[in-house]
């Protein structure tokens, strides 16, 4: 895609602060990142793909390779208790470039990050239907 920055930071046509690259990936630095701390990366398929149901296997393989890697290394370097790995798909679901992309972020206790606002208790047939309805939908 010839307008989609991450893809021109993949061709290196655009400066990004890179952490991490190799044939299939990259992770960068957020240029608006979550939260009081440094280090929260992105992790982006070099190829592009809107939404990660249009993922090829191999990138998406190479990608968790990426994290794996790179999460212990955010954690030091961010002197952070922990680390969430979000990924939003679709603009109702927050995301903002319609490159897929993966955020590493590095929390510390009480940073004011909350992701775990409006949930809820279904009832457990609620759940059961869903979870069915789900499986339906593989087939």
């Amino acid at each position: 895609m010839k307008k989609c920055t991450f893809c021109k930071y993949a061709r290196h046509e655009e400066e990004a602060p890179i952490a991490y690259e190799n044939k299939y990936v990259m992770a960068f630095i957020d240029e608006m990142p979550a939260g009081p701390i440094i280090g929260h990366l992105l992790v982006i398929p070099k190829k592009h793909f809107n939404t990660v149901d249009k993922i090829e296997d191999k990138y998406l393989f190479e990608i968790m390779k990426a994290i794996k890697k790179l999460a212990p290394a955010v954690i030091e370097v961010a002197g952070a208790d922990g680390l969430n790995i979000i990924q939003n798909n679709g603009k109702a679901a927050g995301q903002a470039e319609p490159h897929v992309h993966f955020h590493l972020i590095p929390r510390k206790h009480g940073d004011g990050i909350w992701l775990n606002t409006n949930r809820r208790r279904p009832k457990p047939m609620e759940m059961l239907e869903t979870a069915k309805a789900i499986g339906r939908e593989l087939k």
